[in-house]
């Protein structure tokens, strides 16, 4: 027993197949992508910055591509910029924090100054502001895909 089948738009199919293999789209898609994750790490470290400003938090945050591999974006935040951006997204433990190179620690509180051999931080359980962007693009990133196929 044999059987004909027939797809009907087989040449519609061959055509949006070889347009899927091409590089552009997923240059376009990835580009998309690392965009909506910028702007979702840039909400997230907002919370972080006081409200009269840019802080070195959000000034840290930087995207692109880069020659790691092909078609590769990276999202990233600057420890040189923010050496503190590791404490905010993991959080730390109670500890003391001691001047370095002088004799005691130095704050203004009101209209004067305050000093201290040590103060005791009570830690943080932090802000993990990186992962939650990663989730809320993940969470639309099929919309993102079918957007870019049905322009194809």
């Amino acid at each position: 027993m044999a059987y004909d089948f027939s797809i009907s738009g087989e040449a519609n199919l061959n055509a949006r197949l070889d347009k899927l293999s091409e590089a552009a789209f997923f240059d376009r898609l990835l580009a998309e992508t690392a965009q909506a994750l910028f702007d979702q790490v840039e909400i997230g470290v907002q919370k972080h910055t006081k409200p009269n400003g840019l802080g070195m938090l959000e000034r840290s945050i930087g995207s692109g591509p880069e020659s790691i591999g092909n078609r590769t974006y990276v999202v990233k935040s600057d420890g040189q910029q923010a050496p503190y951006n590791v404490f905010v997204h993991f959080g730390s433990r109670p500890h003391d924090i001691r001047p370095k190179d002088r004799k005691a620690l130095r704050w203004v509180s009101g209209s004067s100054f305050v000093f201290s051999k040590f103060v005791r931080h009570p830690g943080y359980k932090g802000d993990p502001f990186m992962v939650t962007a990663v989730d809320n693009v993940l969470r639309d990133f099929d919309s993102m895909v079918s957007k870019h196929l049905g322009a194809i």
